[in-house]
C-alpha cells in the first residue's frame, strides 16, 4: 500500500505543476517573443521557463512609458530596487498627464527618485521627458551614464542641461521646447551658455520652438533635418545665416515664415543662398499663382522635392509650381489640423490629391 501511495502522491504532484515549455534553439525563443506584443503575455510567458525568462524580460522592459506621477514614481522604485531591470530599459518615455487635474499628486521626492532610477539605466538610448511646464529639474541627469541617440525634453536649458548634452556623443535627435514664453527671442540659454563647439557631433534632428536654440545648436554640426515651430520675424536673416553653418547639409527645413509676400521672398531667397541643398520645404503661407515672386524664390531651390503649406492651394497655382520646379514631386497643404492632418497632391505630373495622416512627421524626416 506505501507504494502504491507513494505512487498516488506523485502524479498528484505532477498533475498539480505549471506547464513547462520545452527546451528549444534559443533563436526559436526569440522568433516567438518577437511576435508577442502584449507585456501581460509575455510576463506569463517568461514565468513557465528558465530559459525564456531573460528574452522575455528584454522585450518587457526595452521600451516603457508612464504618464502620471504616481505610475512613474513606482516604477522608478522598481527599477533602484531590482538590479537586473535597468540595464533592460532602451527607451523611456515620461510625460505628466495629470497637471491640469484637481487630483494633482503630491510627490515630494519625485525627481529624486526618477534621478537614482536614471542612473541604473546604463543603455538608455531613447528619453522622452515632458513635464508640461518650465521644468528646472535636469540636474537628475547628473551621473547618468547612459549614451542616448533621441532626447525629448522640455527641461529649462540651464547649466545642468548643457553639462548633459556635452557628454552625448552618439545623439542625434533633440526635441527641445521652451516652456518660458521666450521662444522667439534670439539668445535659446538665459543661464548658461550654450554647449561649446565640438560637442554634439552626431546631431542631425532638431526640433525646437526656440529660435535662438536653433542658432546655438546647427552652426558647426551635421543637422540635416530643423523644424522651429516659431516665426524667426525680426531675426530672419541672422536665423537663417545661422542654420546655415549646418555641416549636414540643411535637407528638410520648417519654419514659420513670415505673413507678407516682400518678407516671404526675402526669407527664401536668403535660404536658398545658405542652405541651396533643401529638399523638404515648410511652411510656407497662402499664395496664388498671381505671386509669381513667391513661386521664382521657391525654383531656386533645384533639389525641392516636398513643399509644404499653411493650407490649400489653387489647381492653377500648383500648376505654375509643376512648370516653375521640377523637381518638385509633393505639394502638402495642412487641412483641419496644424499637426498631422494633409492634403498630399502628387506633382510632376500633378495626380489625384490624397488626405494624409503624418503623426510621425515623414514629411519632413523623409528626405
Amino acid at each position: 500500500m506505501e507504494g502504491v501511495g507513494g505512487a498516488l502522491d506523485t502524479s498528484i504532484v505532477e498533475s498539480t505543476r505549471p506547464p513547462t515549455i520545452p527546451l528549444l534553439p534559443i533563436e526559436i525563443y526569440q522568433e516567438i517573443i518577437a511576435h508577442i506584443a502584449s507585456k501581460s503575455d509575455l510576463l506569463a510567458l517568461s514565468l513557465l521557463s528558465r530559459a525564456v525568462h531573460p528574452l522575455a524580460s528584454a522585450s518587457i522592459y526595452h521600451t516603457l512609458e508612464s504618464r502620471r506621477r504616481c505610475r512613474t514614481e513606482a516604477l522608478c522604485l522598481l527599477v533602484i530596487q531590482s538590479a537586473h531591470i535597468g540595464p533592460l530599459i532602451r527607451s523611456l518615455t515620461i510625460a505628466n498627464d495629470e497637471r491640469h487635474t484637481s487630483a494633482y499628486p503630491a510627490l515630494p521626492h519625485f525627481w529624486e527618485t526618477m534621478a537614482r532610477a536614471l542612473r541604473r539605466m546604463p543603455q538608455l538610448e531613447v528619453l522622452r521627458l515632458h513635464d508640461g511646464c518650465t521644468n528646472p529639474n535636469a540636474g537628475i541627469l547628473k551621473r547618468c551614464t547612459f549614451s542616448l541617440r533621441e532626447l525629448s525634453c522640455d527641461f529649462v536649458f540651464d547649466d545642468n542641461l548643457v553639462a548633459f548634452l556635452v557628454t552625448q556623443d552618439r545623439l542625434k535627435s533633440i526635441d527641445w521646447m521652451d516652456g518660458d514664453n521666450s521662444a522667439r527671442s534670439t539668445t535659446p540659454v538665459p543661464y548658461a551658455a550654450a554647449p561649446a563647439r565640438g560637442s554634439l557631433p552626431a546631431l542631425q534632428m532638431l526640433h525646437t520652438n526656440s529660435v535662438g536654440m536653433a542658432i546655438a545648436l546647427v552652426p558647426g554640426r551635421p543637422v540635416t533635418h530643423l523644424w522651429v515651430s516659431n516665426e524667426a520675424s525680426t531675426t530672419a536673416e541672422e536665423f537663417i545665416a545661422g542654420i546655415g553653418c549646418s555641416t549636414g547639409p540643411l535637407l528638410s527645413m520648417r519654419m514659420g515664415f513670415p505673413l507678407h509676400k516682400a518678407s516671404i521672398v526675402q526669407c527664401l531667397s536668403a535660404l536658398c543662398e545658405h542652405a541651396p541643398r533643401i529638399r523638404s520645404l515648410g511652411f510656407i503661407r497662402p499664395f496664388t499663382t498671381k505671386d509669381s515672386e513667391i513661386i521664382s524664390a521657391l525654383a531656386s531651390f533645384r533639389d525641392l522635392h516636398t513643399l509644404v503649406l499653411w493650407n490649400m492651394i489653387t489647381p492653377e497655382t500648383l500648376r505654375s509650381l509643376e512648370a516653375a520646379c521640377p523637381s518638385l514631386k509633393t505639394v502638402a497643404c495642412l487641412h483641419y489640423s496644424y499637426a498631422y492632418e494633409y492634403v498630399r497632391m502628387p506633382v510632376n505630373p500633378i495626380g489625384t490629391p490624397q488626405p494624409m495622416h503624418d503623426p510621425d512627421f515623414r514629411l519632413w524626416k523623409d528626405v
